[in-house]
């Protein structure tokens, strides 16, 4: 199981989303998606999101709130052909 993040960000009403153009076989590639990302070992969840937030849009966030939590189950899902191997449980902001 891989631990992430996921934050919304409002500004005057209207979602900060990022355009995901990364490697061909990203299953996200040419959605928006909210900003966040992985846990690192020895991270809580909101230290992981700070830096997210940080490295991705470039604001520092105080006091993030947590809003719930998901587990995406990728039991017999695939990606470009490929099976998906790890289940994620994504905390949200």
């Amino acid at each position: 199981m891989i631990v992430g993040t996921s934050c919304y960000i409002y500004d005057n009403g209207e979602a900060i989303l990022l355009k995901r153009n990364k490697g061909e076989n990203d299953l996200h590639k040419g959605l928006y998606v909210p900003a966040g990302g992985r846990v690192e070992r020895g991270e809580s969840p909101e230290e992981c999101v700070k830096r997210e937030i940080k490295e991705e849009i470039g604001i520092d966030i105080i006091e993030p709130r947590l809003r719930g939590m998901v587990t995406f189950d990728n039991r017999n899902r695939t990606s470009h052909g490929r099976p998906l191997e790890n289940d994620w449980y994504v905390f949200i902001y």
